[in-house]
């Protein structure tokens, strides 16, 4: 009786375990952020906001499958991630829009998705490719 209980909760706990490692790796943005953060940039919430205002202003009632996040670094360099709620709808997104799968088909084989984001890199002073490196955890330079 006492083993049965003992592998019962172990099968418990174990099932735990996986719900829990599976919920943390749904969005990768965690990784990004703080890849960017350790790269010296800094997440601009007030700039984030505006493009959700914009965006809210021009979905209608649609369900919410896309969040905004912008980081900057200095006065002109700046690195949109959208963080896709998950792969799946990141590749549902692609299958319904015309426009957005013309933007992000060639970009989902090359670094600037990874995961469940999207890289949208801009800047004068901070190169696109140094950009891209950082997004995708690669940062050896900082």
């Amino acid at each position: 009786m006492i083993k049965r209980i003992k592998f019962i909760s172990g099968l418990c706990l174990g099932f735990v375990l996986l719900i829990t490692l599976t919920a943390c790796a749904i969005s990768a943005f965690p990784k990004v952020k703080e890849s960017f953060e350790d790269a010296g940039w800094t997440y601009s919430q007030e700039l984030a906001d505006e493009y959700k205002l914009y965006d809210e202003n021009h979905e209608g009632d649609e369900e919410r499958f896309v969040t905004i996040h912008v980081f900057k670094k200095g006065l002109v360099n700046f690195a949109i991630v959208y963080e896709f709620t998950s792969t799946k709808k990141l590749d549902e997104a692609l299958e319904n829009s015309a426009t957005l799968r013309g933007i992000l088909e060639d970009a989902q084989k090359s670094d600037l998705v990874y995961k469940n984001c999207f890289l949208l890199p801009i800047g004068i002073t901070v190169s696109a490719q140094d950009m891209i490196n950082t997004f995708q955890g690669n940062t050896k330079t900082k």
